[in-house]
């Protein structure tokens, strides 16, 4: 009976453990209410346990790595980093929630939760993950904060007559959601060599990011007059002829496409969406059955 009422207490703390790991998360989550200082206090003396639960779990952590064989080895090395930020995380990741609840309920932003972690990490810690957060950032800007329009535009410098150049740069622009300076460099690069089909074709794109939905058509049309095959230019103005009411005129430009290119799932795709909306439920299905058969992604 005493052994039942042991198995017992031991489940129970295990379950207040889970339960409190459970529930300062969803507080920092969940976004109901305020936070009390009450309550912050009251977490307070399970950061001495946690500290406690940090230094052993570190302490069996080295142990377990120096029982594995050759304990240089990269893997080892791995295992070792993964470990310990388990533990460095698990044992404190409650009391830091609501320390972070706590500053967002006192108005402070997120970039809060960054500071947080300067006490156990160390400032030299700190300012080597404050250069390593940058770069990422950097890192995830957009392609001209790496270079690129910088890049072109010395080679148009160099050379103002080079097509290819104002090209990559238009593309850049483009990719960079600059749809006007996009449509510039592509007419630059269209003065230049007037049969540029690519160009037209890009050209019409960046007209459709401004609502140009008739200018986009005639550079598209423009691009197909110059490369008679040139399948994403079909595919786009079918997209844009779909967008102004013309069901059978866009169907027909998805048709080319998948005629000079069969293996188009955005053309079977696209061709379907108009399909359904027009009525023809079976077209529709058929045509992203294959667009599904192509790319099952």
């Amino acid at each position: 009976m005493n052994h039942l009422m042991n198995n017992n207490g031991l489940m129970n703390f295990i379950r207040s453990i889970v339960e409190y790991y459970l529930l300062s998360l969803r507080r920092w989550f969940d976004g109901d209410g305020v936070s009390s200082r009450r309550e912050f206090f009251f977490s307070l003396p399970g950061y001495v346990i946690n500290l406690a639960v940090y230094l052993a779990l570190n302490n069996a952590r080295v142990h377990f790595i120096k029982q594995l064989p050759d304990t240089g080895s990269w893997i080892n090395q791995v295992v070792s980093v993964i470990l310990f930020a388990i533990i460095l995380l698990l044992p404190f990741l409650p009391l830091y929630t609501l320390i972070l609840r706590r500053l967002r309920d006192g108005g402070k932003s997120y970039a809060w939760l960054y500071a947080v972690f300067i006490p156990n990490i160390g400032i030299l810690e700190f300012i080597k993950i404050g250069i390593g957060v940058y770069v990422l950032c950097l890192l995830c800007q957009p392609t001209d904060s790496l270079g690129v329009i910088s890049e072109y535009s010395k080679a148009i410098e160099i050379n103002p007559k080079d097509a290819y150049a104002y090209f990559k740069r238009g593309l850049a622009k483009y990719n960079s959601k600059d749809y006007q300076g996009a449509i510039a460099d592509w007419t630059k690069a269209i003065e230049i060599n007037p049969q540029y089909a690519d160009a037209y074709s890009n050209r019409g794109n960046a007209k459709n990011g401004l609502g140009d939905n008739q200018g986009a058509i005639a550079d598209y049309s423009k691009a197909i007059e110059i490369n008679p095959q040139h399948d994403n230019a079909y595919n786009n103005r079918g997209g844009r002829k779909a967008e102004s009411g013309d069901t059978q005129g866009a169907i027909a430009d998805f048709n080319k496409a998948i005629e000079i290119n069969p293996q188009d799932a955005v053309a079977y795709n696209n061709r379907g969406i108009v399909k359904g909306r027009s009525g023809d439920n079976q077209g529709a299905i058929a045509d992203w059955t294959k667009a599904i058969a192509i790319n099952p992604q």
